[in-house]
């Protein structure tokens, strides 16, 4: 749908004064093109200066299990890969890391792994709990776990356990992609794991679908150890 470009012009205005944009106007601004597009990027940019300037902020990947129980077409660590380095990263080990990484500036932490087979047939998650327990006490940062598709109360689990965010990684919302990619896992079972979390669950790539994505939250929102961290290297 076409607008008119003084329409894009005053949502934007509206957006930086602080005004609350129904969800339409977001549809507008997603829908935006050419000059339109320069506008609104141009009004983003203006937000992201205003909020953070041109501070970088370090994100710490830290891949602790290389071990995958799948056979995902585009990953290196799939399960059928010969050519894969394997290791299995122990508590201590990881936390060292961890350390390291908040030493050097990062201000988050992803715990990252393939569906390591050793702890997804762990009963109750205990040893992945256990870790995400040390780390965000250990490190003081806040902490994502991107261990795949994990049960309803496991999710619970990180949260009590001090995470702020799970990660479920997809790469398309095509049910038909979704199984040359993923090969043996069921869209509907990640589907209903990444909705357990709270993420928007849609296969359409309408402005409307973008949009409610934007006001779903797809995780537990961050705790207030981001903002120390971030307020702590404020004049660095």
């Amino acid at each position: 749908m076409e607008h008119a470009a003084s329409e894009v012009r005053d949502l934007c205005r509206r957006a930086l004064a602080g005004g609350l944009l129904a969800e339409s106007d977001l549809a507008t601004l997603l829908g935006a093109r050419g000059g339109d597009a320069g506008v609104v990027l141009a009004a983003a940019r203006e937000a992201r200066v205003r909020s953070f300037g041109d501070a970088v902020f370090l994100y710490g990947f830290v891949y602790f299990s290389t071990y995958c129980r799948n056979e995902c077409a585009f990953c290196f660590y799939r399960a059928d890969n010969d050519e894969s380095p394997r290791y299995r990263k122990s508590l201590d080990e990881v936390v060292a890391i961890c350390r390291d990484l908040a030493g050097a500036g990062v201000v988050l932490l992803d715990l990252t792994m393939g569906e390591d087979p050793v702890v997804h047939d762990d009963p109750g998650y205990a040893g992945l709990l256990d870790l995400v327990a040390a780390v965000c006490e250990g490190s003081g940062l806040p902490v994502m776990v991107s261990p795949g598709v994990v049960p309803d109360e496991v999710l619970v689990g990180f949260r009590a356990r001090g995470a702020d965010w799970y990660a479920l990684y997809q790469e398309t919302h095509s049910p038909e992609l979704y199984e040359r990619l993923r090969t043996g896992q069921p869209f509907a079972a990640r589907a209903a794991a990444r909705r357990a979390a709270g993420a928007p669950v849609s296969s359409s790539r309408t402005a409307s679908s973008r949009v409610s994505a934007t006001r779903k939250p797809i995780a537990p929102v961050p705790s207030r150890r981001c903002a120390r961290r971030r307020g702590s290297r404020s004049g660095s």
